[in-house]
């Protein structure tokens, strides 16, 4: 798992004031597993949150919110 915000200043931000500022990204065809890692994660930041985040293809990405990575994603920032 891997979490980039091209704008932080340090901090990774998943929600702020009530709303959700980050997406679970997934690769373009996810396994079994990595599906199921992204939900669960999904399922425990609901919990700790009270919002959810949306699970999306790293090509549907637009990079203007924070992405958190699972799996192996072609698109995820070189050098991560």
């Amino acid at each position: 798992m891997f979490a980039t915000n091209c704008r932080s200043n340090g901090k990774i931000v998943l929600v702020n004031q009530g709303r959700t500022s980050a997406k679970i990204i997934i690769p373009e065809a996810p396994t079994a597993t990595e599906k199921k890692a992204a939900t669960v994660l999904q399922e425990y930041l609901k919990k700790m949150t009270g919002q959810e985040l949306e699970i999306i293809s790293e090509y549907k990405f637009d990079g203007n919110s924070t992405g958190i990575y699972i799996g192996r994603c072609e698109a995820m920032p070189a050098g991560k």
